[in-house]
């Protein structure tokens, strides 16, 4: 199995590229620490799995880079490994198409089994990912892309104002995309979709 990793701490670069081959994980073909940096050598390389940190040196996030990675045409697989635990990033790494998720304070011992279970093709994520009311919020594929990106606003607490300024787009737009979301994830109504309480720490 081929591996890139993107991480932008270099010791945990080393360290984690260190674990991936003494663990017999897979080879290591390429190393990143920003984004476009990152989405170069997976385009050059083509590996089978991407080890992926939620911050990155040039202020992309790894929500943004895994949505890179699954619109390419030969898609890789895509572990989050972060030291972020809020559930908002849960959600959004799963709506941008991420494979699995795995905590770095989690032992080494779950971070291979992760590894292997994401590169074998299922999926893996906290305990607490799997109720049903989490799964419609993330079912990404029956959103548009201009959907999800006012679904990943409204997550963070943006009102429809605010999100019109975002993405330059006018506010009754911003009224008609919601009124999809809201449908499509069969909701009833704006305050159903969860917000700043996803983005305290746990």
């Amino acid at each position: 199995m081929r591996v890139v990793l993107i991480e932008d701490h270099d010791a945990v670069r080393f360290a984690l590229a260190a674990t991936v081959r003494s663990l017999g994980l897979g080879e290591v073909v390429g190393e990143a620490a920003s984004a476009c940096e990152g989405l170069a050598l997976v385009r050059e390389l083509c590996p089978d799995l991407i080890v992926l940190d939620l911050r990155l040196a040039d202020e992309t996030t790894g929500v943004e880079v895994c949505r890179e990675l699954k619109g390419l045409s030969e898609t890789p697989r895509v572990l989050v490994y972060t030291s972020y635990r809020r559930a908002a990033d849960l959600y959004l790494c799963r709506a941008a198409g991420a494979d699995g998720y795995v905590n770095k304070s989690a032992p080494l011992d779950e971070l291979s089994r992760a590894i292997h279970r994401v590169a074998a093709g299922e999926s893996v994520w906290p305990d607490d990912m799997t109720a049903p009311d989490v799964h419609a919020f993330v079912n990404h594929k029956t959103l548009t892309v201009r959907e999800r990106e006012v679904f990943e606003l409204a997550l963070r607490g943006y009102g429809n104002a605010r999100i019109a300024k975002e993405l330059h787009i006018s506010l009754p737009t911003v009224k008609s995309h919601i009124g999809n979301i809201l449908r499509k994830l069969g909701l009833k109504r704006r305050s159903e979709i969860p917000t700043s309480r996803l983005w305290e720490e746990e």
